[in-house]
């Protein structure tokens, strides 16, 4: 049997056939864990899905928004997301600096959000569905001052034959009302591509639409282009850039992270 596995290893390797070395059901050049036990089963990219069941990740960042550079924002955003299993659960806040002409500034501290979520992996597809709240913190300068609750669901495609990912989310949100203003419900989705590079780059290009919480006003709608680099196998750096498509948001939003993940 082995001697059968070893001509076929060869004949693969001599004709650039599908190649699976540790007998894993993910091709070697999609395979990010490639020595994995046989017995074990792993995810999409070959890792072992009892390889931790319990992981943490922390992340830090800030984002740069502006027009021009004599009108731009900053903000400073921190999270904290915990995996057991299929189930994952997080928390996260941001502050925001905005600048005016005179170049003074105002600081203002953001909303929490919360979020649970549930993933169901299939052979060619990877579902998350996530129920979530926003806990109005937030002045009313830069958020609504009521809670909100939404519900998301995430559909990845999986493929053990190239690198290439599609995926899309859709989203709607229960907007809170104050005494004085009824906002809108929000309905918002995603569609996108992303490119395993290799081992350690992930990159991905998708367009949102968002609807407003104002009645009659036009949806927010961005192209980000996302990349995601590990290095050193627990951290990670996160950049991306954001081109405002509608008239309200910012025409250029940078934002780069810094995180780790530990068990």
């Amino acid at each position: 049997m082995k001697g059968f596995f070893s001509l076929s290893l060869l004949t693969g390797l001599l004709f650039g056939a599908y190649i699976d070395t540790d007998i894993d059901g993910v091709e070697d050049s999609l395979d990010l864990c490639k020595n994995t036990p046989f017995d074990q089963l792993v995810d999409a990219f070959g890792c072992s899905e009892n390889a931790s069941e319990n992981i943490w990740t922390l992340k830090a960042g800030t984002e740069l928004g502006f027009d021009t550079f004599d009108e731009k924002s900053l903000s400073y955003h921190f999270s904290i997301d915990y995996n057991m299993q299929s189930w994952s659960m997080g928390i996260s806040n941001a502050n925001y600096i905005g600048y005016n002409e005179n170049n003074t500034s105002t600081r203002e501290t953001g909303d929490i959000y919360t979020y649970i979520g549930y993933e169901i992996p299939n052979k060619n597809f990877l579902t998350t569905f996530a129920i979530g709240m926003k806990i109005a913190t937030a002045d009313e300068s830069v958020g609504t001052g009521e809670n909100d609750y939404y519900m998301s669901t995430q559909l990845q495609s999986v493929s053990n034959e190239h690198n290439t990912k599609l995926f899309s989310t859709l989203s709607y949100t229960f907007t809170g009302d104050t005494k004085y203003i009824a906002y809108e419900d929000v309905f918002s989705y995603t569609v996108g591509l992303g490119y395993v590079v290799n081992e350690a780059y992930y990159t991905s290009l998708y367009y949102e639409n968002s609807q407003s919480i104002y009645k009659d006003t036009e949806s927010y709608k961005a192209l980000v282009w996302s990349n995601h680099y590990t290095y050193d196998e627990d951290y990670f750096i996160e950049m991306a850039y954001t081109r405002g498509l509608d008239i309200f948001s910012y025409k250029h939003l940078f934002s780069f992270s810094l995180g780790v993940t530990f068990e």
